[in-house]
C-alpha cells in the first residue's frame, strides 16, 4: 500500500506584519523583517504527469533534472525506492498513479483538486516563520516538500531542516478514505489546518528536545512551553487547534479543569518516571484513560500548557526565549501559582 514506517511529525524588505493585538504584542514589535518559506510543490508535478509508462519516463527524467530533491523524496520516502533505477521508478509510480485497488488514482484527483491553492497555508506559514526568524535569527529556515505519500504518513523531518508533508493525509476528517487507514480520533488533526501546526510544532521540539526530562512535571510543562509557543506564534490558531482538539473537548476541559489536577495529584503521578503512566496522560488516543472516558486524550499537555500561562502571567518581564530555556519544573510550577 506505499506505506512505510515514519517517525513522526530569502528574507524580503523591511515592511509590516500584522500583530493581533493582546499577547503578541508583549513579545514581538509591530515591524519585522518578513520571510518567505519555500514550499516545493512535489504533488502537484506528480500528479501532473501522464499515467502511460511511455509518456511518464519522459517526464520523471524531466522532474529529475528541475526537482532533483524533490524526486528523491518521493521515490525513497514513499515509493520505497532507494536508488537511481528510473525503470524501477517509472513502474512503480505508473502502477502508483493507476490504482485502483487501494483507490489511490481517485485520492490523488481529489488531492490535486484541494491543494490546487496553498496561497493560505504559504501564508501561515510565513507569519510563523516570521516570528520565529525575529526570536531566533541563527536558525536556519526550512525548506518544506508537498507530496503525495500514499498514506505514508502526514508530515516528516529529514536532514538540513526539510520536512515533507503528505497532502493526502490533510483531505479532512470526513475524507472516506481514511476510514480504513487511520482511528477515529486521528482523523480530527487531518484537516488542512494542520499542516502548518504539525510543521512548526516539530521544527520547534528538534531545538528544545533535550530540555524535556524524565518526570510527568517535566514532560507536561515542556510539551506545555511548546503550546504557549505556538499560540504567539500562530496567534490566529484556536486552542483546540493548537491541541489538536475539538472545540467541544476544549470545553470538557476548562470544565472539569479543577478534576483533572485532582486526579493527577491524588493519584500522585505528577512526579512519577513511570513510562506507561507518563503515556497514558500525554500520547494520542481516544481519551486520557488515567482520567475518564469521557476525557480527550493528552490531558497532561493541557494542564501543562495552562500551569505555563499562569506561570507567564506572573512573569510578565519574561521573554519567550528565556521561557523556553527553563529547566526546573519544580519551580515554574511553584511560581506559577496554578489553582485550577
Amino acid at each position: 500500500m506505499y506505506k512505510l514506517i515514519k517517525k513522526y511529525l530569502p528574507i524580503a524588505f523591511l515592511t509590516v506584519l500584522a500583530v493581533s493585538c493582546g499577547k503578541q504584542e508583549r513579545f514581538f514589535p509591530k515591524e519585522m523583517t518578513p520571510v518567505k518559506i519555500e514550499i516545493v510543490r512535489i504533488d502537484s508535478a506528480i500528479l501532473s504527469l501522464p499515467t502511460d509508462s511511455a509518456g511518464i519516463e519522459e517526464g520523471i527524467e524531466r522532474l529529475c533534472k528541475e526537482q532533483t530533491q524533490g524526486i528523491e523524496i518521493f521515490s525513497e520516502d514513499v515509493l520505497g525506492i532507494y536508488d537511481e533505477n528510473l525503470d524501477k521508478l517509472t513502474s512503480e509510480l505508473v502502477g502508483f498513479l493507476n490504482d485502483t485497488v487501494y483507490g489511490f488514482k481517485e485520492i490523488n484527483k481529489q488531492v490535486k483538486e484541494k491543494f490546487a491553492d496553498i496561497s493560505d497555508i504559504q501564508k501561515d506559514f510565513d507569519e510563523a516563520f516570521t516570528r520565529l526568524h525575529y526570536l531566533y535569527p541563527e536558525w536556519q529556515l526550512p525548506t518544506l516538500y508537498f507530496t503525495v505519500s500514499g498514506f505514508t504518513a502526514n508530515a516528516w523531518g529529514r536532514e538540513n531542516q526539510e520536512y515533507v508533508v503528505g497532502t493526502d493525509m490533510y483531505m479532512g476528517k470526513d475524507f472516506p478514505y481514511y476510514n480504513n487507514v487511520v482511528y477515529e480520533y486521528q482523523k480530527k488533526q487531518m484537516e488542512r489546518d494542520f499542516i502548518v501546526l504539525h510543521i512548526t510544532r516539530n521544527y520547534i521540539d528538534q531545538f528544545f528536545f533535550d530540555k524535556a526530562g524524565n518526570r510527568m512535571i517535566d514532560r507536561m510543562l515542556y510539551e506545555g512551553r511548546l503550546c504557549y509557543m505556538m499560540q504567539q506564534i500562530l496567534p490566529r490558531k484556536t486552542k483546540a487547534q493548537i491541541m489538536g482538539y475539538t472545540e467541544e473537548e476544549i470545553r470538557w476541559c476548562e470544565k472539569f479543569e479543577k478534576q483533572i489536577w485532582g486526579v493527577i495529584c491524588d493519584k500522585q503521578d505528577l512526579f512519577t518516571t513511570n513510562r506507561i503512566t507518563i503515556g497514558s496522560y500525554m500520547n494520542d488516543g481516544p481519551f486520557t484513560s488515567e482520567v475518564s472516558q469521557d476525557s480527550p486524550a493528552r490531558l497532561g499537555i493541557w494542564v501543562g500548557w495552562r500551569i505555563v500561562e499562569s506561570y507567564m502571567k506572573n512573569h510578565p518581564e519574561m521573554s519567550l526565549q528565556q521561557m523556553m530555556e527553563l529547566e526546573d519544573s519544580q519551580v515554574i510550577l511553584q511560581e506559577s501559582k496554578y489553582r485550577p
